[in-house]
């Protein structure tokens, strides 16, 4: 998706109002590409919408009724890994950060610490990060389909020499006696 096209469609995954209010207040300050906001404050309900919806990206804050820490990054990954997913949370704590980008988050935000265009360029980011990844990845999956498929060729050509050395190796060995025989 590129800033021409359509609004960018956010999953908003927050279970506090006022925060909820903030980020669309923020994404609509946005001059570069239009965002249309869906907030969900539980988790469960947020997968099931994923399923059904599929936005561009999730917005997710890791303090939710139904689930706490890294588990909603890990689950909502799980359940549909080429959506981006940014958290964005109170926690501001460095190793959390890292085990959730390890768990296939593209970036990790701290409230409070970000502006308006910072959350939309992280949006914006994580997604052209996710284009590139799921690009990336079927390339390498198509890459290993010619492989195989190039190794099975070999393989079967591999095995034709070997029967035609054979078949040689015999028919030289056949034309040896042959002569010895009329030599004798």
């Amino acid at each position: 998706m590129t800033a021409t096209d359509q609004a960018v469609r956010v999953l908003i995954v927050e279970d506090n109002p006022a925060d909820a209010t903030f980020i669309e207040r923020s994404l609509a300050k946005s001059s570069c590409v239009a965002f249309t906001c869906h907030t969900i404050d539980r988790l469960q309900t947020a997968l099931s919408w994923i399923k059904s919806e599929a936005p561009d990206v999730v917005l997710l804050d890791l303090s939710l009724p139904d689930s706490s820490g890294i588990t909603g990054c890990e689950l909502i990954h799980l359940q549909s890994p080429v959506i981006p997913i940014v958290v964005l949370t109170g926690l501001d704590d460095e190793s959390v950060a890292l085990e959730a980008l390890q768990c296939g988050a593209q970036d990790y935000l701290v409230k409070g610490q970000i502006d308006s265009s910072l959350l939309a360029r992280s949006l914006r980011y994580a997604i052209e990060r996710q284009r590139v990844e799921t690009a990336l990845q079927q390339a390498h999956d198509q890459l290993e389909a010619r492989v195989a498929e190039r190794t099975e060729e070999l393989s079967h050509t591999n095995e034709v020499l070997k029967r035609a050395i054979r078949d040689r190796e015999r028919a030289e060995e056949f034309a040896r006696a042959r002569h010895e025989e009329l030599a004798h």
